[in-house]
Parts: C-alpha cells; structure tokens; sequence
C-alpha cells in the first residue's frame, strides 16, 4: 500500500452518515490522512480526522477542491476522494491503488452500487450520452467482460497527483451533478489515464444531500446535462438542448407518469432547471422569491 493516499471526504447532511464512511475505511489499511472538508455544514470532528472548514456550502466541488488541494498540498501522492454516504468494503482502497500502480498521472474511478439499481454493472454505468459520439467511450474499464465508458463518477475517485496537476480543480460552475462528466474530459484532453475498476464496487445511495426526486436534485440535473452540452456540442443552446439525448431531457419534461401522479415538484425543478440551463445560469440556484 502506498502510504501517501489521503482520504477526501466532503461532509454536508447527516454527520452519522459522514462518521460511518470514514469508519467503513479498513483500519489496517489506513490512507496516510483523513480530511473531513466541513461544507458549511457544522461537522464535529471525531479525533482522527484532518477537518477544513468553509462558511457556506461550495457545492460537490468547490469542497471536493478545498479537500484535495489540501491532500497534494501535504504531500499526498493519490487522494482517494470518498462521497460522504459511501460505504466500502475493507478491500477497496487497497484494489484502487493496485490499479492506479506507481503512475501519478491516473485516475481510478469504481462501480456504484445503488440498491435502487437493478443491474449496478448494466448498460447505462459510466455513460453519458448528452456528450457528442467523438467523445464517447474513452475511458478504459478492467475487471469484467464491459467495454470502455464515458467518464467516471465523481462518487469515489483515486486521483493521482500528477492528474491533479495536468487537469486542475473541478469546475465548480457546476454545483452539483455532471461535474465528474466535465472533469473526466479534461482529463482525457490533459492525456491522463482514466480506468474504471469494476471489481471495486461500493454501496451508495444517490441524491441522499439533496433528496432523490425532489425539486432542487431535479433542477441541478437538467440545469446541468444542458450546460455540460453546451460545452461540448456545438450549435445554439436550443437546438443543442433538442439535439443532445433528448430521451433524458426533453421528452420527461411532458412525462405522462409525472403528470398523472401529480409530481410538481420534480415537474417544476425539471422546467426550471431546463430554462435556466438554456440561459445558461450557473452556480448556486438562485432562491425563488416567495408569492
């Protein structure tokens, strides 16, 4: 085991939930340091951890910057950075950094294991197709008989200092969602090596800071698939929000289901973040002014 990889992890919601990741970490295996980035959430420290605190909430990855600068700062040579209600196995540092070997200028991604998923290893992992067909697909996978994937999931990385030092921080225009598509494709133009480990697969339930389904999850996703877009199609914001997997972003927007079951919360945050993705808004959401 390499003994300069620090752990990352971004705390905002539950801190039962923050505390029972870090305790998932092997013991026996520790990473070199534990940072606890505070994302304006009030974390209390549990007497082992590093602990960086912000006044506000930075979004996914302004604290996900502010933990891994941290990391290569204090001489780190991966930082595995660790969503806060992740829950690894014993072994799973270990196999990252098995793959990762001695080259610094890699990034290491694994397999999210959702119990809401019915195939955590089915044909939609690592992919997005909102990203134009020239930059689909390049990004390599080992451990199973799946091809290569679109990106990596900002879940859990093993980023390699070197790739931290081509690529540069997370856009953190973004907030939340999509930030991990936009950074495995600098990465890829920065010629770092991207590999998805499929042996590694770790327990994660998705959306548990924002509420899976509720407005504000709703509105950074379509906000953000059309700026992730925008970015990398190229045409008018219209026409690239028309043209650009429309079967996720165009065609829910008119969901029979969602209609009938009178959903308008996700409805709302869906049209709005599809309005302000099209005005091209990033950041923070703005708060709605009271009627």
């Amino acid at each position: 085991m390499t003994t300069g990889v620090w752990l990352v992890v971004v705390h905002y919601g539950d801190p039962d939930l923050t505390g029972r990741t870090l305790a998932a970490v092997d013991p026996t295996v520790p990473p070199a340091r534990r940072v606890v980035v505070d994302n304006g959430a009030g974390w209390t420290d549990d007497g082992g951890a590093l602990v960086v605190r912000s006044d506000r909430n930075l979004g996914f990855a302004g604290g996900a910057n502010i933990g891994l600068a941290h990391a290569f700062a204090g001489g780190a040579d991966f930082a595995w950075l660790l969503n806060n209600d992740a829950s690894p196995e014993p072994d799973a540092l270990s196999m990252l950094v098995e793959t990762a070997g001695d080259d610094p200028a890699t990034i290491v991604g694994a397999i999210e294991v959702d119990p809401r998923d019915d195939d955590p290893q089915g044909p939609w992992v690592g992919r997005a197709p909102v990203l134009p067909p020239r930059l689909q697909g390049r990004v390599r996978s080992i451990g199973g008989s799946a091809g290569p994937v679109d990106f990596l999931s900002g879940f859990s990385l093993l980023i390699g200092r070197k790739a931290w030092e081509r690529i540069g921080p997370m856009d953190e225009t973004y907030f939340h969602y999509f930030e991990d598509v936009d950074y495995s494709m600098r990465a890829v133009r920065a010629g770092v090596t991207l590999i998805l480990d499929r042996r590694v697969q770790i327990a994660h339930r998705r959306a548990t800071a924002l509420g899976s389904g509720s407005e504000t999850e709703t509105y950074y996703f379509f906000r953000n698939r059309i700026l992730l877009a925008r970015r990398y199609r190229s045409g008018p914001g219209p026409w690239v929000w028309l043209t650009a997997d429309p079967r996720h972003g165009v065609l829910p927007l008119f969901s029979r289901r969602r209609l009938a079951a009178r959903d308008w919360a996700w409805l709302r945050g869906a049209w709005l973040g599809t309005l302000d993705g099209l005005r091209g808004r990033t950041g923070r959401r703005r708060a709605r002014r009271a009627p």
